[in-house]
């Protein structure tokens, strides 16, 4: 099963359109599968990821790029299906990894989450759960928190001195960071998702 990931920047008017721009055309093109992505309206955007068992570490990178700069968030749709057509724009692409992700997104503002996920499969309602749990302890988070998520992110492999000193700051500091940002938690629901997308697509309905 392939894996649309559709989301619009909130907030996006409180700041210069270069700055999350930046931001969201560096990760775009770092996790876009081929480089088939759309970036619309300014402040939406829909790629096809390109591992898709790594969507929601994808995500998170993305939130926790955007939380840096003050106000700024993300509203994020997971599609889960097919692809019947592939165009470089995926505007122009169709499938029902497309479909659902679209409809996800048009339907987030009523479920009140800020990341949603629609595969059509019986765990879907249990994977959803989890996510606005997560979405509302992610949403807390400060600038401070999504500055050491986000370096935690793109440098899985360092540990928290390291990680305190490409953030300037002590090991100690680095650990308090974490924990306030739930980082034990939300690797635990990364590894999570990835069984979650395992296991639908072994059982894939489309």
């Amino acid at each position: 099963m392939e894996i649309i990931l559709s989301g619009d920047i909130v907030n996006s008017t409180n700041v210069k359109p270069q700055v999350y721009l930046s931001i969201l055309e560096k990760w775009i093109i770092k996790h876009s599968k081929d480089q088939q992505y759309s970036i619309y309206r300014g402040d939406s955007f829909q790629l096809v990821v390109a591992q898709p068992a790594k969507a929601l570490s994808v995500i998170i990178e993305l939130k926790s790029a955007l939380k840096r700069i003050k106000t700024l968030d993300v509203k994020l749709a997971i599609g889960l299906g097919g692809i019947d057509f592939k165009n470089a724009i995926t505007s122009k692409s169709n499938g029902t990894a497309f479909i659902r992700s679209g409809r996800a997104l048009d339907a987030i503002e009523n479920k009140k989450q800020n990341i949603i996920l629609s595969s059509d499969h019986p765990l879907d309602t249990y994977m959803n759960s989890n996510l606005k749990l997560a979405g509302i302890l992610m949403d807390s988070w400060s600038i401070n928190s999504a500055e050491t998520v986000y370096e935690a992110l793109i440098n899985p492999k360092v540990n928290q001195t390291q990680l305190g000193e490409l953030l300037g700051i002590k090991q100690a500091t680095a650990s308090r960071r974490l924990e306030r940002a739930y980082w034990t938690e939300i690797q635990e629901l990364i590894l999570l998702f990835e069984q979650f997308y395992k296991d639908v697509s072994h059982g894939a309905i489309d």
